[in-house]
């Protein structure tokens, strides 16, 4: 499954069984599965519903602060 997360410049995203996480240029966010099941499924054939895909994704804290992205 893939848990669609789109914020910034650059991103890297990675799918797994247990979760997805996406690193940007600023922040790292995980969504993973502990009592989510499989969720809702986006359709881009159906107007939008009401679900927040966004609040399905949890960042993570810095553990490290850099001067820049290079």
């Amino acid at each position: 499954m893939t848990r669609v997360y789109r914020d910034d410049l650059v991103t890297f995203q990675v799918d797994g069984t247990h979760g997805s996480a996406v690193a940007g240029l600023t922040d790292c966010v995980i969504s993973g599965p502990p009592g989510d099941g499989r969720g809702p499924v986006w359709n881009p054939d159906e107007k939008g519903g009401t679900h927040d895909f966004y609040a399905d994704w949890q960042t993570l804290p810095e553990n490290t602060l850099y001067d820049n992205g290079f």
